[in-house]
């Protein structure tokens, strides 16, 4: 691993995993639930551990400037991929969604809720994580083995690995979800997550559809029947051939000779 692939990854573990599992032995060993203050401070902290990682990892250093320059890039076009895909997830989820959660089933859930848990989701509760996760350690894995998928594997797998912890803690909503299922769908939204990054240049965008994946998710009660599987699957697959499609075509643009101009004859 180069040198930036390793900072990345210790300083994002040190920090998540140090704060995570002293929840877990907190929650576990006193009368505190997760939902506590002190807990909860701890649970907050330990999701920015990707994104303190990535400020730390910026090319120029950290500044404001640079942290939105980080932020705020973006391709050309990149936004129809984004509408795109924050449709087709909709779509695909609502296919196993068998209504609210049952915490939510007995209460009246305006939009502006919704909205709210969609901000938080966005900027608090994951799609924070972006920064480091599709802004500094794919774009390294690239560099490294040059294939986008592939990276975008690794980066899930070992996104997978740091939630670990979340299962530990006593009465974290990660508990009432098999792990199986959440790594087969953590790698999933890693190729998703993965393809769109390389389509728009846009941590941003990637932000909002990892808080838009949350919010489904912590608002709806879930069957997983085939079709929804199968819907999941052909997501990640158009998803991938969508972003190599697009960096064969950038590859065959840039290998083509250029034209020369009239003062160059």
């Amino acid at each position: 691993m180069n040198r930036k692939i390793t900072k990345y990854l210790i300083i994002t573990f040190a920090i998540t995993w140090t704060l995570w599992w002293a929840e877990a032995l907190l929650v576990g060993l006193t009368s505190m639930v997760d939902t506590d203050v002190l807990p909860m401070i701890l649970f907050l902290g330990g999701g920015f551990g990707p994104t303190i990682a990535a400020c730390l990892c910026l090319e120029d250093g950290f500044s404001l400037r640079n942290l939105w320059k980080f932020v705020g890039s973006y391709k050309k076009g990149g936004a129809f991929y984004f509408v795109i895909f924050f449709i087709l997830e909709l779509l695909v989820f609502s296919q196993g969604a068998t209504g609210l959660i049952p915490s939510l089933a007995d209460i009246d859930l305006p939009i502006a809720k919704i909205g709210l848990i969609f901000v938080e989701a966005t900027f608090i509760f994951g799609g924070n994580e972006e920064l480091g996760w599709r802004g500094t350690l794919l774009p390294e894995l690239v560099k490294e083995n040059k294939s986008l998928i592939g990276s975008a594997v690794i980066v899930g797998v070992i996104w997978v690995f740091w939630h670990l912890p979340l299962w530990f803690i006593q009465g974290n909503p990660h508990q009432n979800m098999s792990i199986f299922y959440f790594a087969f769908l953590g790698i999933l939204l890693s190729i998703w997550l993965s393809s769109l990054q390389s389509l728009s240049s846009s941590i941003l965008m990637c932000m909002v559809i990892h808080g838009w994946t949350n919010t489904l998710l912590g608002i709806w009660d879930y069957h997983y029947t085939t079709a929804y599987a199968a819907g999941l699957v052909i997501l990640t697959i158009l998803a991938a051939d969508c972003a190599v499609a697009a960096l064969r075509k950038e590859k065959t643009g840039a290998s083509k000779p250029k034209k020369p101009s009239s003062s160059e004859l």
